[in-house]
């Protein structure tokens, strides 16, 4: 259909409502400046509505509450252009509200979020002549914005690793097991939180089983890769002040010999005594001569010269 007839039915669809897209391809570019919903067709698991321009932007969306289900859109333009926006498939104003499902572009996004950025992917891929039955090795650096998801419905073929993160990536592809002179026609998808980015696949083998495999072959890689973006959060330089160190003050070692008593002069009178006891003269008692001599009730530890008061049940006075 060409540009200004599907222009025509856009205009034409009223706000909140959804154009249906039969399969086929549609010529842009095209402006949406309304809420509507652009829904195109999917058979056999793949989607058959195809917007193109051969410069873009090929859609400008100027509306919120915009969506876009089940559509390629491409730029076809091959060749590089002075127009800064020469190659870029949907443009949407600033803080507008677009929602994408199910779409696959060959081209820029500009104006959405999670999406802006240089995004070198090749638009194709072709193998060349590999060896039939066996393992061919390949490799292709590609540079993404945002982390990405790698896969394939082709048959032989393994991508290493399916997960891109954001910046530059090694990509190594693995094919095996095809048989001879067999064609092999199929689309790497590239996915991120909210398009598919395809990159077309070709190859093929001889009628023969007499060539080497290919060996990690580079078969692409970018020109000009951005340089990395500078880190903001930076945290700002901690300074911990440390007090001076103060030299403790010294202390005698502790003495582990116990305090000794002063040990008095044994004298008659009982209160001279420096032990801080005194003991009161009871009244006499007659001891018998028969009966054993009883040792006085205070005494003098020789050993730790310490005064001892042995208990006893009445005064004993001696004359």
């Amino acid at each position: 259909m060409s540009s200004n007839n599907f222009q025509i039915q856009i205009d034409q669809t009223p706000s909140g409502e959804t154009l249906n897209l039969s399969p086929g391809e549609y010529q842009g570019p095209l402006l949406v400046n309304k809420p509507i919903t652009l829904e195109g067709c999917v058979q056999d698991g793949k989607i058959r509505t195809t917007i193109w321009s051969q410069q873009g932007p090929v859609i400008i969306i100027t509306a919120d509450d915009v969506k876009f289900l089940n559509l390629n859109v491409e730029v076809t333009m091959q060749n590089g252009d002075t127009d800064k926006d020469a190659d870029v498939a949907i443009k949407s104003e600033p803080g507008v509200q677009v929602e994408l499902e199910n779409v696959t572009v060959r081209g820029r996004l500009v104006g959405l979020n999670g999406e802006a950025g240089d995004w070198l992917l090749p638009r194709s891929l072709d193998l060349g002549t590999l060896a039939a039955r066996k393992l061919n090795r390949y490799k292709l650096r590609i540079f993404v914005p945002v982390p990405c998801q790698v896969s394939t419905k082709v048959s032989g073929l393994t991508i290493k690793p399916v997960n891109l993160q954001q910046g530059l990536n090694d990509v190594s592809l693995e094919v095996r097991d095809i048989c001879k002179d067999c064609f092999i026609s199929g689309t790497i998808l590239v996915r991120s939180a909210f398009v598919n980015r395809s990159i077309e696949l070709t190859g093929r083998t001889p009628s023969t089983e007499d060539i080497e495999p290919i060996a990690d072959v580079l078969i692409w890689e970018p020109k000009d890769v951005p340089p990395p973006e500078p880190v903001t959060n930076v945290l700002p330089d901690i300074v911990i002040e440390v007090p001076p160190i103060v030299e403790p003050t010294p202390v005698p070692p502790p003495n582990d010999d116990p305090p000794v008593s002063p040990v008095p002069n044994p004298v008659d009178t009982p209160e001279d005594i420096d032990s801080g006891i005194i003991i009161e003269p009871g009244p006499p008692v007659n001891v018998p001569t028969s009966l054993p001599v009883v040792e006085p009730s205070l005494s003098l530890n020789r050993l730790t010269r310490k005064m001892i008061v042995l208990p006893q049940s009445s005064p004993v006075v001696f004359t």
